[in-house]
């Protein structure tokens, strides 16, 4: 059962011993209170005020700092122009990047630090968790867990996010594995945390979105029957099309994310449960798509995996992302459906180089003149000839008018000899 704010503020969990992660609770995020008109307090009146009320605790599957680590953490806070740039930090991530400065202020006392040797998981596919890590130093990778071995689906650097569907209420289990690569740190920021500096300094309106509509963004990422209706799964049964959505992830983009760049290779097809983007191609606006709209297909489904357009997310969105390798693993177990996106593919693939085709051709007629073979009377209106109707034929015009064509010769035993002609 959802808890509320005020369950969440009392629920906290206190300082936990490092072996023991069973004491903290998964929450779930409650209808936002509508924001007050009244003034809010300067950050220089939260800021205190945060502080002393602050106290550190790791919540479940966080890996904690050693003590020394976390005496220098607790010592940079205090100094303003460390945490000045931790702040700029926040500011390069996608979540934090179009927050407020006195928001990123205040949200950055909530953070902990956390430490995860090479090849140490941050957490599974089936974890539930509530807890953002932003990437300070290291490199983490983000696979699929399947039968047959991990999919690598994608790595982060310093500055990237995981968890942010999770920290907003999305989605109860993580649906992905992280693991270290290389001894990586993380600043980590539980749910309760983050929803204790809404209500202290104000949400951001840049996050609105989806702050304001939680409960139903979590049934649309939640809801199976989102991926049976889409057109490029509607033909095939649906048992394999809830496997899809089962195994794919739930991942938040935000505005000026690139989700595909024209011309470099794909690997992902994605499915918009909310939000925007644009479709551009040689730097020219094609379309703008939003809710329902299903944009990779082809590079999923098919074996040219170039990217045809450059997609950009122009709002916050939520969206479903299937992994090519999951795709095909799951379908060979469906042989019909297996085969009906064969066809669809080829199908599909045919119509686009038709079209892509014509164009092309339109193009070099526009440049050099139509190419191919024009109909008589388009030559004599070009040449500015009346033809007779009753004109038998071009070879009896010229014999009309004295002139007499170049003979036709032919090969007979051996020997070239001239082809009589019937007039």
């Amino acid at each position: 059962m959802p808890l509320s704010r005020q369950s969440i503020r009392s629920s906290t969990p206190g300082p936990q011993p490092q072996d023991d992660d069973d004491q903290s609770t998964t929450f779930a995020r409650s209808p936002r209170r509508p924001a007050t008109t009244g003034s809010r307090p300067p950050t220089q009146e939260i800021v205190p005020r945060i502080e002393a009320a602050s106290r550190t605790c790791w919540a479940k599957g966080i890996q904690p700092v050693s003590e020394p680590r976390m005496q220098s953490w607790r010592k940079s806070m205090e100094e303003p122009k460390l945490r000045q740039q931790l702040v700029k930090l926040l500011a390069r991530t996608a979540i934090f990047a179009d927050t407020t400065e006195r928001f990123r202020q205040a949200i950055i006392l909530k953070f902990v630090p956390a430490e995860y040797e090479a090849n140490q998981q941050v957490w599974d596919g089936d974890a539930e968790g509530s807890w953002l890590g932003v990437v300070v130093t290291g490199r983490l990778h983000l696979s699929l867990q399947r039968v047959v071995g991990n999919i690598l689906t994608t790595s982060i650097g310093p500055g990237g996010t995981i968890g942010d569907p999770s920290l907003f209420g999305l989605s109860e289990k993580r649906c992905i594995a992280a693991i270290a690569i290389v001894p990586t740190m993380l600043l980590t920021l539980d749910a309760a945390h983050f929803h204790e500096i809404l209500d202290a300094v104000g949400p951001p309106p840049s996050l609105s979105l989806i702050l304001d509509h939680v409960d139903q963004l979590s049934q649309l990422v939640a809801n199976a029957e989102t991926f049976v209706t889409l057109d490029c799964f509607r033909s095939l049964e649906k048992k394999c099309v809830l496997q899809l959505h089962a195994n794919s992830e739930p991942r938040i983009c935000y505005p000026g994310q690139v989700l595909m760049m024209e011309g470099t290779l794909g690997k992902d097809m994605f499915v918009f449960l909310s939000g925007a983007c644009r479709v551009e191609k040689d730097g020219r606006l094609l379309a703008e798509l939003s809710r329902g709209a299903v944009l990779g297909e082809l590079a999923v489904i098919g074996l040219d995996r170039v990217r045809s357009a450059t997609v950009v997310c122009s709002s916050l969105s939520v969206v479903r992302v299937l992994h090519t390798d999951v795709f095909h693993e799951i379908l060979s177990g469906f042989p019909a459906a297996k085969q009906t996106i064969e066809h669809s593919f080829i199908a599909r693939s045919a119509r686009n180089d038709v079209g892509m085709f014509q164009a092309e051709k339109a193009a070099l007629d526009k440049l050099y003149g139509c190419a191919h073979p024009f109909k008589s009377a388009v030559v004599d209106n070009i040449l500015g000839l009346e033809r007779d109707q009753a004109t038998p034929s071009p070879r009896g015009l010229l014999k009309k008018k004295g002139i007499m064509p170049l003979p036709r010769l032919r090969m007979e035993n051996g020997a070239i000899k001239q082809h009589v002609t019937a007039w």
